[in-house]
């Protein structure tokens, strides 16, 4: 009876086991899957979730002086890395200030989010959807 009681109890340590290194080892697919709607690690993502919105991608890559041409006349410049694409491409962003946010009325950290495609190549994610 207690080898019984032995065994069930260690199948059922062994069981938890699995499935918690089972979840670990998927863990980085779903976060992949729920930020960039994909877990492909090959290519551009099919969108982007950053700051609770979703982004998606233009038809073509432009060129670094285009995306500040971009930003200039919107007031803006610089970008800064938010984040890696699961084929490991930069994802970066020009985002506003908690006070510039507060002074639009908007809880939208951005409008656009870039990917760095290659040497001198980033394709943008425009922001999905209204407020």
């Amino acid at each position: 009876m207690i080898r019984r009681r032995l065994v069930v109890s260690a199948l059922l340590l062994g069981g938890l086991i699995a499935v918690g290194l089972g979840a670990l080892a998927l863990a980085p697919a779903i976060r992949n899957q729920a930020m960039y709607g994909t877990v492909s690690t090959e290519g551009t993502p099919p969108r982007i979730h950053f700051c609770d919105r979703d982004y998606l991608p233009a038809s073509a890559p432009e060129s670094r002086r285009e995306v500040d041409e971009f930003l200039a006349k919107n007031g803006r410049h610089g970008l800064e890395r938010i984040g890696t694409t699961p084929a490991g491409m930069p994802v970066l962003s020009n985002l506003l200030t908690p006070a510039e946010r507060a002074s639009f009325h908007t809880p939208v950290c951005t409008m656009s989010i870039w990917v760095e495609t290659g040497p001198d190549l980033y394709l943008a994610y425009g922001l999905s959807g209204g407020p």
